[in-house]
């Protein structure tokens, strides 16, 4: 009975020296309230707030810290001291904040894993490296990369083997996971990748023909194309110049300086279940040698459909097309001008369309694992 009553009573006072915790979360700047924020007391017990930006917490009574964190916001930290039966109000203001996160890569493993976390040598390309050099063909980039090299419009990594004609190249180029290779010649059209909708180029020097087939025995370029976020994103680019003067006479060939203009833009949204990607490309350049031109015009879809019904199915499609119109030479002329020139009989003009498109199935099971089915028709 004493035993008893002594736990009783131990129990009784227990639960006497208790208080509680509340208030209101509310942003520093609109001071509208904060939904689900994470509020602890010493990182043992927690809660998340209301709505409304509320909460509540019952803890021991003495000396506490709280902790508020939330998505987009700078974390806080307040030290109490909470008596005996005690009710605290509080009301905390939280600053938008910024974390600098680590980079996503899947070109590796074919799944998700950080950058830091990788073994092999592997660089990341983001769209602003693109966009702030006016890029309009990938490998006008690539060829700034480290270790990267591009000999007859063919990729090489780290003087590894080529290209050669008919047999393909030995770097893998990808559109989400997809080859990009020409079916005729096993070669790259660069000025057919979608520059103007990609999220990051990922570029794997090394032998990856364990993931990816013997086409990845010199490495791997692996484009991710861009899928809406939860607002509509729409970006437009113009651009144009002229070519000058060269300081040799004999090299200029035009009564007027020759043009280059060109546009792309890209439109990103979301409707209802429906994510929908798309984009457009416009080159036009007259060429800094004699009649060698090139324009172009190229647009792209992406679809992906969530399900509602059958959670982490989706179904997507992506297509592209180009019309090209562009010159090239097979021989030059004699060097007895001084200068290098197209022998014009040589001169062919290369006019034509291309376009791909590629439907995938895609299943994610809760456990995280994924499952998908990608195919694709390229001409």
């Amino acid at each position: 009975m004493l035993i008893l009553w002594l736990l009783q009573a131990g129990h009784f006072s227990n639960a006497q020296a208790q208080g509680t915790i509340s208030g209101r979360v509310l942003d520093a700047d609109s001071r509208e309230p904060l939904l689900a924020v994470h509020v602890s007391a010493n990182r043992s017990s927690g809660t998340a707030t209301d709505l409304h930006g509320a909460f509540s917490l019952t803890v021991d009574a003495g000396d506490h810290i709280l902790e508020f964190s939330y998505v987009g916001y700078s974390d806080q930290k307040m030290e109490i001291t909470l008596r005996d039966g005690q009710t605290l109000q509080l009301e905390i203001a939280m600053n938008p904040g910024s974390e600098m996160l680590d980079e996503v890569v899947v070109s590796a493993g074919k799944y998700e894993q950080k950058l830091s976390d990788l073994t092999v040598s592997m660089e990341v390309i983001k769209p602003y490296q693109l966009s702030n050099q006016n890029i309009v063909s990938l490998d006008m980039i690539l060829e700034k990369t480290p270790g990267f090299s591009i000999l007859d419009g063919q990729p090489s990594i780290r003087g590894g083997s080529g290209f050669s004609y008919g047999a393909g190249s030995r770097v893998l180029v990808l559109v989400d996971d997809l080859p990009m290779i020409s079916a005729d010649a096993g070669d790259v059209k660069w000025n057919y990748l979608p520059v103007e909708n990609l999220n990051q180029v990922e570029v794997i020097k090394g032998a990856s023909s364990v993931l990816y087939g013997s086409s990845a025995l010199n490495g791997v370029v692996n484009l991710r194309t861009r899928f809406p976020g939860s607002d509509p994103a729409t970006e437009l680019t113009l651009f144009g110049g002229g070519y000058m003067n060269p300081s040799r006479n004999e090299l200029i060939w035009w009564d007027r300086q020759p043009l280059f203009a060109g546009g792309s833009f890209s439109h990103l949204r979301k409707i209802g279940k429906l994510d929908l990607t798309l984009g457009g490309n416009y080159f036009k350049n007259e060429g800094y040698r004699e009649e060698d031109y090139e324009n172009r015009i190229r647009g792209n879809v992406g679809l992906r459909y969530r399900f509602a019904k059958v959670e982490g199915l989706s179904v997507g499609l992506a297509a592209s097309a180009m019309y090209l119109d562009q010159s090239d030479f097979l021989l030059w002329q004699d060097a007895d001008s001084g200068a290098y020139r197209q022998n014009p009989e040589s001169m062919t003009p290369l006019t034509g369309y291309r376009y791909n498109i590629d439907p995938e199935v895609e299943y994610s099971t809760r456990g995280g694992n994924r499952h998908s089915l990608k195919t694709g028709y390229m001409v």
